[in-house]
């Protein structure tokens, strides 16, 4: 019962912010769902470059539109979120993680806070980014290339 009333507070959410996008200056053009698909390896967050935050593997984000989740790797931990996407503007319900202990240095904890953050999602020349009520770029995502590794960078 819990999870379907979580559901539609954030549905709501997300239809009451519509009336709000206009007056933050952002752009309207819908986002395809098929652009969103496959898997997206994070770039920046709040305007850093991450590949140097991760010293194993970059957290990744991939959409499941039928479960209505978002599922990845945060660099250590596996996670998922629930969302709610409308008009470009995304809401997601706290970010549920395993806990294995990561000796590795990561941001992973401020990446799963900035992914529970109310968003606004564009893509441009390929990249994904997550701007926040301010129009302030939170994260930007990549596509996965095959065998993505850190010394490449």
């Amino acid at each position: 019962m819990k999870t379907k009333k979580a559901t539609i507070v954030l549905f709501l959410a997300s239809l009451l912010s519509l009336f709000a996008l206009p007056g933050c200056g952002v752009s309207q053009q819908a986002i395809k769902l098929n652009d969103l698909e496959g898997e997206w390896v994070l770039k920046t967050i709040n305007g850093r470059e991450v590949s140097t935050s991760f010293s194993k593997s970059l957290p990744t984000l991939q959409f499941d539109f039928k479960e209505k989740l978002i599922h990845g790797s945060g660099g250590c931990n596996r996670y998922s979120t629930r969302f709610v996407l409308v008009n470009n503007h995304m809401t997601t319900s706290p970010v549920v993680s395993t806990r294995m202990m990561c000796l590795d240095p990561n941001i992973e904890n401020e990446f799963f806070r900035a992914l529970e953050t109310e968003s606004w999602l564009f893509i441009k020349k390929g990249i994904l980014t997550f701007r926040n009520e301010k129009n302030a770029v939170v994260m930007e995502f990549q596509p996965k290339r095959e065998k993505l590794i850190l010394a490449e960078k």
